[in-house]
């Protein structure tokens, strides 16, 4: 796993918005990044590079990880598709297929390495555009991609292993879960349960953030508490709670036996009741995923 950056203050993960926010989607490296950049996650700096290019060297240069957030003008995709770029592409030959400002991102990743300072790990994460024409703000397009983008990076970044991006991963793991059902009926609400260790301000920050503008925006998120199943050491009692709960019955202490999920997704409700999730099925757990 890469080390934290070697410099104080610094943290090892950088997130890289880049962009020309003037010429509409080429600015969505810079909305993703901003919609990130606004909450705190220990181990990650969030960064809005704009067209900078080599100006970056002293913000990427002995980073752990660098994560880039970007307009692909040539991938051949439909407008509104997010991609990822490995490290070989992104350090090769980005300016080949993405807008003008790349090639300065290409020249700062090899001065980097050539200076023997470059991140351990490089992954571009990227949206197809419905317009590089000159305006300000992005295409409705792009707007409703947005949170894709996001909760694509968030993936990465959950991957990468800071602890801070795991309720952020679930929930991004969620949102396209219910977002592949609103494509069959319009999903009105969803219901969530948390388990002990989930925070709630945390993952309502993070539903609000990577739906903001798209199809899921007006969906309401209901939030129940679940608890660990526990059983007393002294008469056997078997209740719900966490450590250190003593048991209700006798009031000797208890060990969990059964560990709540940090987060399930409980149930939803959609114009068509008949859309509603199988009860044959259960509840499904979110885990983060690549």
């Amino acid at each position: 796993m890469p080390a934290a950056d070697d410099r104080a203050g610094r943290a090892g993960t950088l997130v890289l918005g880049v962009g020309n926010i003037l010429y509409r989607d080429e600015g969505v490296g810079v909305a993703a990044a901003a919609a990130l950049a606004s909450r705190k996650f220990p181990g990650i700096d969030i960064l809005d590079g704009g067209t900078l290019g080599l100006s970056l060297f002293s913000e990427v240069e002995g980073r752990g990880s660098l994560l880039i957030f970007d307009a692909v003008a040539d991938s051949g995709e439909p407008p509104g598709t997010v991609l990822e770029f490995g490290p070989q592409i992104v350090s090769r030959g980005l300016q080949l297929c993405l807008s003008a400002h790349q090639l300065g991102i290409s020249q700062l990743l090899a001065t980097v390495a050539l200076a023997g300072r470059a991140p351990q790990r490089v992954l571009a994460v990227t949206m197809a555009p419905a317009s590089l024409g000159l305006g300000y703000g992005l295409t409705a397009v792009a707007q409703r991609a947005l949170g894709d983008m996001v909760a694509r990076g968030i993936s990465v970044l959950t991957d990468w292993g800071p602890s801070a991006m795991h309720e952020w991963g679930l929930v991004a793991v969620v949102a396209r879960q219910v977002k592949r059902q609103s494509g069959r009926a319009p999903v009105r609400a969803v219901t969530l349960r948390l388990g002990p260790g989930a925070s709630e301000a945390t993952v309502r920050m993070a539903w609000d953030t990577l739906t903001a503008g798209g199809p899921l925006s007006a969906v309401e998120l209901v939030i129940v508490r679940d608890e660990h199943r526990m059983q007393c050491l002294s008469c056997g009692h078997g209740y719900p709670g966490q450590l250190p709960r003593p048991c209700p019955a006798c009031g000797g202490d208890g060990l969990v036996t059964a560990a709540a999920a940090d987060l399930t997704v409980h149930g939803w409700k959609s114009a068509e009741p008949a859309s509603a999730p199988p009860a044959a099925t259960g509840e499904q757990e979110a885990r983060p995923c690549a």
